[in-house]
């Protein structure tokens, strides 16, 4: 038995896997912990709990609510899911169920650009529980989110992303699981590290869903002072964008065990974009374009 008193003190809690135990039931304080993700209860003897809520925490959250009241004090969410800590801003439940309705009837696009959200609200979250695979469009731009770990968790199948001007120094993990073909990341603060370590430049064992699709990146106006070798084994990539940044060699170097500098590869490749940085040596870069690119069609280097 989870003991309720030691559960309402979480509120910083992400992930919870009790699973494989042998628990009947779960407290309903559960479903005010305002960061709780992720839930893990396979394998359990829960009676109570419908089978269909067992892979959706936000549902699961939602009916352990209806049993419960919120605990005293702050830095819980409201009963009907609103409040707590919805990423700096909160939303009225009306307003998440428009904005997602929206998206359904249309082009699947769903557009919270300029909110001011530093992170996903709680009350979007829900909202998307059921339905977020079916978004295949996501508009982030002009807030001042960090991190996209909730945004792709929520909306597995997107095949557009612009997060462009926010606050998003890294990428997660989760990104190369979402099949996208554009990817828009411009005037944000991604450092060359940041980016050789993720999941656009890292292919621990095969090509990931994202990097079998990804046809644009944007990348301009970050904080790049490298190029990460990893961008060449895009296979379907057409179009880099890289305008803007600090870049100042295309030599092929390593460092902290990142490889940099351009390689072989972008055999798609068809407009790259690398004006106004600071580069003095552009390393490879013309042999590797005229043996590799032979659909290269746009090329500025000013």
């Amino acid at each position: 038995k989870l003991d309720e008193d030691v559960v309402r003190c979480l509120t910083n809690l992400t992930l919870l896997d009790v699973g494989q135990n042998d628990l009947t039931d779960l407290p309903s304080v559960l479903g005010y912990l305002p960061n709780l993700r992720r839930v893990v209860i396979d394998g359990n003897i829960l009676r109570v709990i419908p089978t269909r809520l067992t892979s959706n925490t936000a549902g699961l959250k939602d009916f352990l609510r209806k049993r419960g009241s919120a605990p005293s004090g702050p830095g819980y969410v409201a009963a009907d899911g609103s409040g707590g800590n919805s990423g700096g801003t909160g939303m009225p439940n009306s307003q998440a169920k428009s904005l997602v309705s929206s998206a359904l009837g249309g082009n699947f696009t769903l557009d919270v650009s300029g909110k001011k959200f530093s992170g996903l609200p709680e009350e979007l979250r829900n909202e998307l529980g059921p339905v977020g695979g079916r978004i295949r469009k996501l508009v982030l731009s002009n807030n001042s989110i960090k991190h996209l770990d909730d945004w792709l968790g929520e909306m597995p199948n997107l095949a557009f992303l612009n997060a462009s001007k926010n606050c998003i120094g890294s990428l997660p993990d989760n990104l190369g699981e979402i099949p996208m073909t554009e990817l828009y990341l411009q005037r944000n603060d991604l450092t060359a590290a940041a980016l050789a370590r993720s999941a656009v430049c890292t292919f621990p064992k095969e090509l990931s869903p994202l990097a079998m699709n990804l046809t644009c990146i944007d990348l301009s106006g970050n904080r790049l002072e490298r190029f990460p070798s990893g961008l060449c084994k895009l296979p379907t990539l057409s179009s880099l964008i890289l305008a803007n940044n600090a870049i100042k060699s295309l030599a092929v170097a390593t460092e902290g065990g990142m490889h940099y500098g351009w390689r072989e590869g972008f055999v798609a490749l068809e407009t790259l974009d690398l004006s106004n940085n600071k580069i003095a040596d552009v390393g490879e870069l013309p042999r590797c374009l005229i043996e590799c690119c032979p659909q290269l069609r746009t090329l500025s280097l000013s």
